[in-house]
């Protein structure tokens, strides 16, 4: 390592906590930290200027929307554009619309902010994926993408509360500029980095096909990720209502110590991810949601909903980073950006559509019966898991 942070390119037996690794870990703290600073008052500030309930909806929403048409192409440019350049791009589109939510007093202006933001965000999640997979040694690249994710997890426990502070005593002017600072702070640790890329291929840079935009063969492992994604569009929309509706009180601890139980889960299972078979992992993983689902299905009490917590955990913490790392570890270095985008798309649409679904099942049956049809959801997954590993080890 230099003191410029240039590197060469990881050798196999090479340290996990090199300098580009702990850098790119403190610019996504900070690019999380930007949308988390946000998200606390846009609605109340969209509000603010005259929207009503639905559009600042639809404003704050539009988001997740942008993100998930974005992906696909944002994994096409991820192959043909220098990486770190994207990264840059991002953060300067984040910049932008940061800003110029400041700049337009007709609420229905800032659908446009908000889908710029979007684009940016996506480009960054995406993008950042590829990195890790590129500054880490293959063989720690579970391991990695464990650890990077407790940066955005973090930021999610800190950032939200500074943009509320920052609200209710400077304005929430000062909520935008301060997300902007942020980015900015990011993006100048980014421009530490040297991150030596493989040459673009210039003879099919402008070749359009499926392929080129979604990984066909990661998308069995997509969907399975989607799925806990979809776990917690359900729980982040459904849980307070869970609460009320069965008399549950402070029942948002749920959320604490689910986090916090991922965060440990990461730490000490995070090195899991790149031994063996990746379904060594993903099986106990759906089997703990299985068990996570099952529990909020028949929870009466606030002790049963923090044990679903732990197991919810259990099954997020373990199965999505592995299944990140496998995405990346199974295409040529060269397609890593489509199989970042695949991954994130299956996620975004898990996350959009888990309200979507579970709502018209709660409102139809109870919500009982969402987390158990989510259970049986997670029985086929654990059965599709342990037939795909018997094939593998049979291929082997």
């Amino acid at each position: 390592m230099t003191m410029d942070g240039k590197e060469k390119s990881p050798a196999a037996g090479a340290s996990l906590w090199s300098y580009r690794y702990v850098v790119l870990m403190v610019v996504s703290f900070f690019i999380s930290g930007s949308f988390y600073i946000i998200n606390t008052s846009l609605s109340e500030y969209a509000i603010s200027l005259g929207a009503s309930l639905s559009l600042s909806g639809v404003i704050v929403g539009c988001f997740s929307i942008t993100a998930l048409v974005v992906r696909p192409f944002s994994g096409f440019f991820a192959n043909r554009v220098r990486k770190k350049l994207l990264l840059q791009i991002a953060c300067v589109l984040m910049i932008v619309s940061s800003l110029a939510y400041t700049l337009f007093r007709d609420p229905s202006a800032l659908i446009y902010v908000r889908i710029l933001h979007g684009i940016g965000f996506s480009l960054n999640s995406t993008v950042s994926l590829v990195l890790v997979g590129a500054v880490v040694p293959d063989s720690k690249i579970g391991q990695g993408v464990a650890y990077f994710g407790l940066a955005q997890m973090l930021s999610s426990a800190v950032m939200p509360t500074l943009g509320a502070y920052l609200s209710e005593h400077l304005g929430r002017t000062a909520v935008f500029y301060s997300a902007a600072l942020v980015v900015a702070v990011g993006l100048v640790f980014l421009s530490t980095l040297r991150i030596e890329e493989p040459p673009l291929p210039k003879a099919s840079r402008f070749h359009f096909s499926l392929g080129e935009f979604v990984c066909v063969r990661l998308l069995p492992l997509g969907v399975l990720g989607g799925m806990f994604s979809l776990f917690n569009g359900i729980n982040s929309t459904f849980m307070l209502g869970i609460g009320a509706e069965r008399g549950i009180g402070d029942i948002a601890l749920y959320f604490t110590v689910n986090t916090a139980a991922i965060i440990v889960i990461r730490l000490v299972l995070g090195k899991a991810a790149d031994k063996g078979s990746v379904y060594r992992v993903i099986i106990p993983a759906t089997v703990s949601a299985v068990i996570a689902a099952v529990m909020i299905g028949m929870a009466g009490s606030l002790a049963v909903i923090l044990i679903a917590a732990v197991f919810q955990a259990g099954g997020q913490g373990m199965a999505q980073p592995s299944i990140q790392a496998e995405c990346i570890k199974r295409v040529e270095p060269e397609r890593r950006g489509t199989a970042s985008s695949t991954y994130y798309m299956c996620a975004d649409i898990g996350q959009g559509f888990g309200a979507m679904i579970g709502g018209r099942i709660s409102e139809s049956f109870g919500y009982g019966a969402m987390y158990y049809g989510l259970a049986a959801i997670f029985v086929l997954c654990t059965l599709g898991s342990a037939l795909a590993a018997a094939k593998t080890r049979k291929a082997s």
